[in-house]
């Protein structure tokens, strides 16, 4: 279950109004089916019955037509889909032209969401390859943010830069990722484009990573982590300048951004059978060249971007007690019947007994 995001551009016409520009073409309504399990039996069917105008084309205009669609689905383990909900947009575009339609889907598990309400015990630790959850601290809460925003770039066919944004990977725990791409600036251009939103598609310095795949949108003090980003210049790594939250303007000095490392750091608690990998930290490292405001850009700039998970936990020591041994004389000691213990002493006394009783017996 991946998001993903896709665009397309359509010639408005009586044709494309009634057909590909109708909303009512994508959702009247939109049915999806809860499980593989059961595909033919409709009362299974999870529907978004929102109430649409379909379009209609008069007067050399098209009239509601669709210009992007988002379809929100729901799931939980192992129910599958539990909810969808659909948002249309429309527009008015006129005859002849063309109109851009967006489609937008997105993955969303209720099983964080709802564990803190329902008060079912969950791992708290992420699993390999699970998508990293991300959201925008608003207040004492944080609103999670799909997987398709906390991702980087990923090139297209021809090597370049996707810059619609719409071909990204997801950032997934414990996979180191590399990408790179390039990027085409006019010769005649001497001001950097504004690659930082190329490296990471978010508008909000605001930016919090959940430190527990469990964890809580109330609780930001404990369950979520800030990220801090920090900017140098390429072959310069410690003169950097790191502040709280995510990059989303331009740098002033002159440093134009073409590299972003992100770096994850995270522990393993719990039991040595079973342990939980928790979030300790996020790091963005953007680097970037000086580039003088009278000196042209090169042609194509190399834009790279970066993942790297470390492991920060402490080896784990196992201790292991001493197997006791009994403080006890074996039969085997020659020096066992001659040495002074309790048997001894009680040897004796029997003896003194003993002969007590012989002479009490041979008076009588």
């Amino acid at each position: 279950m991946n998001d993903f995001t896709s665009a397309c551009s359509r010639l408005v016409t009586e044709g494309t109004c009634n057909g590909t520009l109708n909303p009512s073409t994508y959702m009247n309504p939109l049915c999806l089916i809860r499980s593989p399990a059961a595909p033919f039996d409709n009362s299974t069917y999870i529907c978004d019955r929102t109430n649409i105008i379909s379009a209609n084309f008069a007067g050399g205009t098209c009239s509601s037509a669709l210009k992007s669609l988002t379809i929100k689905i729901f799931y939980s383990n192992p129910t599958g889909i539990v909810n969808v909900t659909v948002t249309p947009v429309t527009d008015n575009p006129a005859n002849g032209t063309t109109f851009e339609q967006t489609f937008i889907v997105q993955f969303i598990q209720n099983d964080s969401s709802s564990s803190s309400s329902s008060g079912v015990a969950r791992n708290p630790g992420y699993l390999q390859s699970a998508n990293l959850i991300v959201g925008i601290a608003n207040g004492s809460a944080v609103e999670l943010l799909s997987s398709s925003k906390f991702s980087i770039l990923q090139p297209l066919s021809t090597g370049y830069c996707d810059l619609t944004n719409t071909q990204r990977m997801p950032i997934s725990f414990g996979e180191n990722v590399r990408s790179t791409c390039k990027y085409n600036v006019s010769t005649t251009q001497t001001t950097c484009p504004n690659l930082y939103d190329l490296l990471m598609p978010i508008n909000s310095t605001n930016l919090y990573v959940a430190a527990y795949s469990n964890s809580d949108q109330f609780n930001i003090t404990t369950d979520w982590l800030p990220v801090i980003s920090c900017v140098s210049e390429i072959g310069s790594p410690s003169n950097r300048l790191c502040q709280n939250g995510i990059k989303i303007s331009p740098s002033v000095n002159g440093l134009c951004d073409v590299k972003l490392d992100i770096q994850i750091a995270y522990t393993k608690i719990g039991s040595i059978s079973n342990p939980q990998s928790v979030l300790s930290a996020v790091i963005f490292h953007y680097q970037g060249r000086t580039v003088a405001s009278t000196d042209p850009l090169s042609e194509t700039l190399l834009v790279m971007e970066s993942v790297t998970f470390q492991d920060i936990s402490i080896t784990p020591v196992t201790e292991q007690g001493q197997i006791p041994s009994p403080n006890a004389r074996l039969p085997a000691d020659f020096f066992y019947p001659f040495s002074t213990n309790q048997a001894t002493k009680f040897m004796k006394y029997s003896l003194f007994h003993y002969l007590l009783i012989s002479i009490l017996f041979s008076l009588m």
